[in-house]
């Protein structure tokens, strides 16, 4: 049982002393683990046969979503016939286990009535931008992405983003004050399934990199901007310091050497564009996104007015610099294959 509330802010002694970022290895290391319990057990129940799998959920009150089938890829192969493989709430998981646990009998009732929404096999991503004026030709970035898991309708992930991305671009138009580069927005799609909108974005434009002036995503929640998150690039911490002075006032200025991941800013790095995702007031976002309760009524009017106002002047900031922002580490990317239908709507989710 979780006794204790989550923080909803960022405590003082984080902000001074942020907490080391995990290195991608042991990140690796850990979901590498994970897979290879899951291959043991997906084993199992071939040779089990069982007529449905149930899974408790990830959180102890309420229902966790964000899950894969044990099977992964081999669930989405057409040959293949997998096992219904269902998430159930703790409260009901419990009794079913403490009967087992006793050697009792247990019936269980399925009515699993499942539909596809395949009217469009065609996913999009969704770009608009206002043109620069002498450094047109250079591109400051922002993005949000629109997909969402099933149980609610994405409001917290990530509509929120989304519509913040849209009235921020409304801001700069409505201002009227002339921007050296352009700025545009991607609102991706298939961010759930592994950053497939974003991603493949990415790649077609890999050839214009040089020219992305930064990439600047929101994706946590509907909590209001607290500052910006260095991605380890601790050599832009002066810089993003003096683009945020305007919006002090806000309460959005602070600067984290944090590494964040699972989500879009994360398909550029590896060409070498600088990619970041503002930390956030967290309001809840750890017990709605993913669940059936990330609904509408979770967004916070006030919050989104700031996040839209933070993303304006920053986006405003960055198409106005002198230079450009030095480049990161490039590295070799495979090109990403073409992907299914069924495949976007099996795979485990990106976070």
């Amino acid at each position: 049982p979780e006794f204790d509330p989550a923080d909803r802010r960022t405590t003082l002694d984080d902000l001074i002393n942020p907490p080391p970022p995990r290195t991608p290895g042991g990140q690796g290391g850990g979901f590498g683990g994970g897979f290879r319990l899951n291959t043991l057990i997906s084993a199992m129940l071939r040779r089990e046969q069982p007529a449905a799998v149930l899974q408790p959920s990830a959180w102890t009150y309420g229902m966790f979503l964000s899950g894969g089938h044990f099977d992964g890829r081999t669930a989405r192969d057409s040959v293949y016939n997998p096992t219904p493989n269902l998430i159930v709430a703790h409260e009901q998981y419990g009794t079913l286990w403490r009967v087992a646990q006793r050697g009792m009998p247990a019936r269980i009732e399925f009515n699993l009535q499942t539909r596809f929404l395949d009217d469009n096999r065609y996913p999009a991503n969704v770009t608009a931008e206002i043109a620069g004026t002498d450094k047109a030709s250079e591109v400051v970035m922002l993005g949000a992405h629109f997909d969402s898991w099933h149980g609610g309708t994405g409001a917290t992930d990530n509509g929120a983003g989304s519509v913040v991305m849209m009235e921020a671009l409304r801001i700069l138009k409505t201002i009227g004050l002339p921007m050296r580069r352009t700025v545009r927005i991607g609102l991706w799609t298939g961010e759930e399934q592994g950053l497939i909108g974003s991603r493949k974005y990415a790649e077609a434009h890999a050839a214009e990199a040089d020219s992305m002036q930064a990439v600047v995503v929101l994706d946590n929640g509907v909590g209001a901007i607290t500052g910006q998150a260095l991605q380890s690039r601790l050599d832009l911490y002066y810089l993003w310091r003096e683009l945020l002075n305007p919006v002090h006032d806000l309460h959005a200025d602070t600067v984290t050497d944090n590494n964040k991941g699972g989500t879009d800013h994360l398909s550029f790095l590896p060409y070498g564009v600088p990619g970041f995702n503002f930390n956030q007031i967290t309001r809840g976002y750890n017990h709605t996104h993913h669940s059936q309760s990330d609904t509408y009524d979770k967004a916070i009017d006030w919050d989104l007015r700031q996040a839209s106002t933070v993303m304006a002047v920053s986006a405003f900031e960055l198409a106005n610099l002198n230079g450009m922002i030095p480049r990161g580490q490039k590295r070799t990317v495979q090109p990403m294959a073409a992907v299914r239908v069924s495949d976007s709507l099996m795979v485990k989710g990106s976070r």
